[in-house]
């Protein structure tokens, strides 16, 4: 489970007082017209409107992920593959391929983990864990079908420079779940919106990263069921 930062101007010394006082007037927002927003928040607002175009539709949503995992406790990084499924913002599932078959199902108001031959479930009820909580509720928005406003709130907000569209999302600086997060970074399709990369960072550095291909939005409600373990 963490995904840089963010002109000057050069006055003419030869331009008239009466062009300065000119351009200063046409900058300033007139009584009554709201302030042009800055760059940044420009910025933040296109990536909010891609995410959303892709997003709207993500009622019922599959994809398939490659995973790499980083560790100060391992030598090399942990690969795998495997499916996420996701339902109108209510439940998402990642399911591991492989030997392990290890899944984390994360539903509104709790998380939970199991390994194929597991004796149990484990089980995290909401409220014992703020940054599993904050994540849990992060990764619900991030794909679901709600607007832009609901992916950043409760949350630091950054966009990262450069030619892939990316936004960076953090805990408030004095939410509990800081102590553990660093934050994550959302990269995004640049026609279509999807999500095609997540990379989540924790405070001591350890990270991981999705990188999803083969979205498929509106699958069959069975399709769907099937991967949730329903019915």
């Amino acid at each position: 489970m963490s995904e840089g930062k963010w002109s000057r101007r050069r006055s003419l010394l030869s331009t008239s007082g009466a062009l300065l006082a000119a351009l200063a007037s046409a900058s300033w927002p007139r009584r009554g017209e709201a302030a042009p927003p800055s760059v940044q928040a420009q910025r933040l607002a296109n990536r909010l409107e891609l995410w959303h175009t892709y997003a709207r539709r993500n009622q019922a949503l599959i994809a398939r992920y490659h995973v790499t995992r980083w560790s100060s406790l391992m030598r090399e990084p942990l690969v795998g593959d495997g499916t996420l499924g996701a339902r109108e913002g209510e439940r998402l599932v990642f399911v591991d391929d492989g030997f392990s078959g290890a899944r984390t199902d994360i539903e509104k108001g709790r998380a939970s983990y199991a390994a194929r031959g597991d004796e149990g479930v484990r089980e995290f009820p909401r409220g014992r864990r703020p940054s599993l909580d904050w994540l849990a509720d992060r990764l619900s928005r991030i794909f679901g079908d709600g607007e832009g406003e609901g992916l950043i709130a409760a949350a630091r907000v950054e966009v990262p420079k450069g030619r892939r569209p990316q936004l960076e999302i953090r805990p408030p600086r004095e939410h509990p779940a800081a102590l553990d997060l660093r934050g994550l970074v959302l990269t995004l399709d640049p026609m279509g919106g999807a999500v095609v990369r997540l990379e989540i960072t924790e405070a001591q550095g350890d990270r991981v990263r999705y990188d999803f291909s083969d979205h498929r939005q509106s699958v069959d409600a069975r399709e769907l069921e099937a991967l949730f373990g329903e019915g």
